[in-house]
């Protein structure tokens, strides 16, 4: 089932900051990884609103910590109004005021690589045929900072001979030879790819794995074979051990008997539906993956940008109804969170729907507080039902987005993780609130210019809301103030909040009101607010 042909061209670590790919190319190298010199960060450990804590000094089996999810998402789900019962109206300004659409979009500069921006195939596009990649042959090479490939030269693994003796073989020789073989079910598939992870016996399971094939007679295998090397140890000084997992063990492990295996049957149904559709009809697709760095935040007590226009709605969701604007992915600042173990929020069944998505957990080191990564083109493949343990795939969706100039769907998302929020007082301390300004900055800033002449607007919710206990009411003021500031609009999604909705429409007049118009205005309104004594009153009575 292996191939011979090469994968494409290993891409720089450090030095990249944004990655073009075509859509066919699932096993593109590459990275968005930081420069070896970071800002130092003074607050807490940093985690995503859709993921717990991850313990660096674990392998893959115990890198994802779904209990937080499984305990803290049960409850989330989010019942449609009511047949008969009109859906409650929008609050804010009206949608058809804010900027947003065709005319919002960056106009693009040629496309063509540079230092800062590496393109891993011919330029020379043609509609409906697929790009060809670049270069035309395989470059071969082994180091620190360059992705490790499973079809390289180098990538050597311990093997037993019938004598008992160890000796290095390739790894690629091996996964052809054990991919190469009938694989009539998953017990098989198992075997298979255990005879080149074999160092990883006892550690790795793959229950849910057996559990799908019990409800299913197929199975694409592609890509699911843990073949990347170097990308299982999370241990402290481990190579990868500051980028998300990769290899599929997470998802394909855990007992037949527990609660997780609906949701992990789920994403399997997903993720074998993306490649049932790419193997039927191959993407002639690109994407482009942009790590952002904000190097110098506007003084918030100095900015003087005005409150941009607010739209509230408790209906809806970003990816339904974002189109035309700039996607929040409420992130883990490990790309994807638990997408490849059983959490199933915001940004897994974002990556779960949107499987190319799944790729930035190659190349993409973990962020900073002032990093964001921005993803442009990736296509939706799936519907879904639920949230959470009740997270349910729900059939084909078929994306009719037009696409850019360099032939990538109108699709922009910006994965920005939130703090953890470990005292609920503590969130309204000055050096957290600026965390989240600069994050949401960083995440929303651009320098592209547009025919309008004014950004597209952000289409956002309760960015660290969730598991990670933020205050919905402060997340959503700070992302409004991060939003003006880098010259957005703002279109904020309940989530079936309507007490929300409510109070943000109430709070917007009554800042305009108060001639609390600027950034500024509502930053010293905010630091007044932490001065109150205990207990402090509702945010938005203050």
């Amino acid at each position: 089932m292996a191939s011979g042909k090469p994968s494409p061209p290993p891409i720089k670590k450090s030095r990249t900051r944004q990655l073009t790919l075509e859509e066919s190319m699932a096993g593109a190298t590459g990275s968005t990884s930081r420069p070896r010199e970071t800002p130092t960060c003074d607050t807490p450990p940093l985690f995503s609103d859709s993921e717990s804590e991850q313990p660096s000094s674990q392998d893959d089996s115990q890198f994802l910590n779904d209990d937080l999810h499984s305990q803290t998402s049960a409850t989330l789900s989010y019942p449609a109004s009511p047949q008969g019962t009109p859906p409650p109206a929008p609050q804010g300004v009206l949608l058809s005021q804010i900027s947003f659409g065709p005319s919002c979009n960056p106009i693009l500069p040629p496309l063509s690589s540079s230092p800062s921006h590496t393109v891993t195939f011919h330029t020379r596009l043609r509609p409906g045929h697929a790009p060809r990649p670049h270069p035309d042959k395989f470059c071969d090479v082994w180091d620190s900072n360059h992705v490790r490939s499973p079809c390289s030269s180098q990538s050597l693994y311990p093997v037993k001979t019938n004598t008992g003796e160890k000796v290095l073989m390739s790894r690629w020789t091996l996964i052809r030879a054990s991919l190469s073989k009938p694989i009539a079910n998953s017990y098989d598939l198992e075997e298979a790819i255990m005879e080149y992870n074999s160092r990883q016996a006892g550690k790795w399971s793959f229950g849910a794995l057996h559990a799908y094939f019990s409800e299913a007679a197929c199975l694409l295998a592609n890509g699911f074979f843990c073949t990347f090397p170097r990308r299982n140890a999370f241990h402290r000084g481990a190579e990868f051990s500051t980028y998300p997992s990769v290899n599929f063990n997470t998802l394909f492990s855990g007992r037949r008997t527990t609660s997780i295996h609906p949701v992990r049957v789920a994403k399997l149904k997903c993720l074998f539906h993306y490649f049932t559709c790419v193997t039927s009809k191959p993407p002639t697709g690109v994407l482009t993956f942009t790590r952002q760095v904000c190097k110098d935040p506007p003084h918030w007590d100095k900015c003087s940008e005005k409150l941009s226009k607010l739209h509230l709605s408790s209906e809806g969701t970003i990816e339904d109804d974002g189109h035309g604007m700039l996607q929040v992915d409420f992130a883990n600042k490990r790309v994807g969170g638990g997408v490849l173990g059983s959490g199933a929020v915001q940004e897994e069944i974002r990556f779960l729907i949107c499987p190319e998505l799944i790729l930035s957990r190659l190349f993409t080191e973990e962020l900073q507080e002032n990093e964001s990564l921005v993803i442009t083109g990736a296509e939706r493949f799936s519907s879904y039902s639920g949230y959470g343990s009740t997270f349910e795939w729900a059939g084909s969706h078929t994306d009719s987005t037009a696409r850019d100039s360099w032939g990538r769907r109108d699709m922009t998302l910006v994965a920005m993780d939130a703090i953890v929020v470990r005292n609920s007082a503590s969130q309204f301390k000055p050096g957290l609130i600026r965390r989240e300004l600069l994050k949401a900055y960083c995440s929303f800033t651009s320098t592209a210019s547009t025919p309008c002449g004014r950004l597209r607007a952000v289409a956002t919710g309760n960015w660290g809301c969730g598991a990670f206990g933020g205050d919905k009411r402060l997340k959503a003021l700070l992302q409004w103030l991060a939003a003006s500031a880098a010259g957005r609009d703002v279109v904020y999604f309940t989530f079936g909040d309507k007490g929300l909705r409510q109070d943000l429409h109430v709070l917007q007049e009554e800042l305009v009101g108060l001639g609390a118009t600027s950034v500024a205005d509502v930053w010293r309104v905010l630091l007044t607010y932490h001065r109150q004594q205990s207990p402090q009153p509702p945010l938005y009575k203050f």
